[in-house]
Parts: structure tokens; sequence; C-alpha cells
């Protein structure tokens, strides 16, 4: 089994709690690395997670942190990239019923056994690319639990876990919102498989309520809406969006 790297693109969070996130969950230190793109981070950060390796290139935007981090990595290496504000995972399981099951991960072999299977079933199938579910309400996971089972192929997901294995294919850096939307629906039209895993969610801050990140991103008025429509016009054969302006849906 090749070794995972954990990359951490993170952005005036000294706190940083993903870190924390994996190493409850018996992550080796050594394992996890923190991109930064700010000099004047630098000296937090080694504050407050002195024994965890730093990388800093000065750029602006996640997306050109996340090409920052891919790029670090050789071709073929497994990289997980993760937002810097998972406070922990949940482990979802269909029940009896058809119930579904939300509970902390406690265990770091489950959370191991997780990762290893899925990018196991990407090699498997050639997929390049494999995310989580955003969220672990039991209502949506049931229904893609017992829709689809421990994966969907080709169903978009959020960024707070992404997998990849390293291909030179990179994020676009004009986008600055949604942009993990955007290398999903690219890889869609260039013909790759992509999955989801189901049975695995963050549990995350409110980024309405934690600052650094994208939350100045999200403070821009209409920033939203304006990159949805940006998607929209890039992809039209693939997605369009929700009558009520929530989201994206597609259209395969």
């Amino acid at each position: 089994m090749k070794k995972i790297n954990y990359a951490i693109t993170s952005f005036r969070r000294p706190e940083c709690i993903s870190v924390n996130a994996l190493v409850d969950l018996g992550v080796p230190p050594e394992d996890i690395t923190i991109f930064l793109q700010d000099e004047a981070d630098l000296a937090a950060y080694s504050e407050t997670h002195p024994g965890i390796s730093k990388i800093l290139k000065k750029s602006t935007g996640l997306n050109a942190n996340r090409n920052n981090a891919l790029k670090h990595y050789n071709p073929g290496d497994y990289v997980v990239l993760l937002d810097d504000d998972v406070i922990s995972f949940l482990y979802l399981v269909a029940i009896s019923g058809e119930k579904v099951s939300s509970k902390k991960i406690r265990d770091g072999e489950l959370f191991r056994n997780i990762i290893i299977r899925t990018f196991t079933e990407c090699e498997a199938i050639g997929c390049p690319m494999w995310g989580i579910a955003a969220t672990g309400n039991a209502i949506i996971a049931k229904n893609r639990l017992f829709t689809d089972g421990i994966y969907s192929i080709n169903r978009l997901f959020q960024g707070s876990l992404i997998g990849h294995i390293n291909n030179g294919i990179y994020y676009d850096e004009s986008y600055t919102l949604m942009t993990d939307y955007e290398l999903q629906l690219r890889y869609y039209r260039m013909g790759a498989v992509l999955i989801r895993a189901n049975d695995i969610a963050p549990s995350k801050k409110p980024n309405g309520n934690y600052n650094g990140g994208l939350f100045d991103e999200y403070r821009i008025p209409n920033k939203r809406k304006v990159t949805m429509e940006r998607l929209r016009a890039q992809y039209p054969d693939l997605i369009e969006i929700k009558p009520d302006w929530s989201g994206l849906k597609q259209k395969i």
C-alpha cells in the first residue's frame, strides 16, 4: 500500500483544527503537511503545531494553495487534501428499517480503512479523484446509502476532504468559490469516473463564524450566485442551477 499524504491547505487560521482531527485518529504527524501562502502566517502556525511540517509558497486563493500541495508530491502519489476547519469525521451506516446511524469516528483503524479502501477502489476503476459526503445528516445520508450504496459514481462532492491520485491535472486558479466543483466537472467532460464515499462525512465549524479561509469570499455580495452562473455557462451540458439558487443540479 502506498503512503497516504495528508495535505491541509490553510490561510490565517493557525489553530488549523484539521490537524487535531487527524492526529486524534492516529494519523502520524510526519504524514501531515500544512500548506501556507502568507509568510506572516508561518510563526503562528509553528507555535500552534510545532510537530507538523509546513510549506510556504506565496500565492493567492484556495486553488493556488491546493495546486501548491499537489505539485509538492510525485506523480502517482496518494494525496488527501483537507480544509483546515474539520473538527472530526462521522461514520454513516445503513441499518434496518431504512435508517442511518451517524456517529463520530473515534477508531483510527476505521478511518484509515475507509481512506485505503477508497484509494484501492479508485485504482481498480481508473478514478483520479474522490470525495466524501458533505454532511452527516441522516435523512440525506439515507437517500444516498440506500440508493447508491457506499459509493456514488460521478456525483458532485464538496472539498472538505478530497483524495487525489496525483496526475498533473490541477484546480483552476481563476475560481475562488465552488473550486472543487469546477475540477470535477472538467473531469466529467474528459470522460473520467469519480467516486464519492457516502459512509463518511466531516463535522466542521460553520464558515460564517470562523474567520480566515474563504470567509472573506463568502462575504462578497452575490459572489456565490455569480460563480454558479459562471459554472453553468462553462458546463451547460452537465449542470443547471436549482430554482431557489441553493446550489447546482447535475444533468448527468
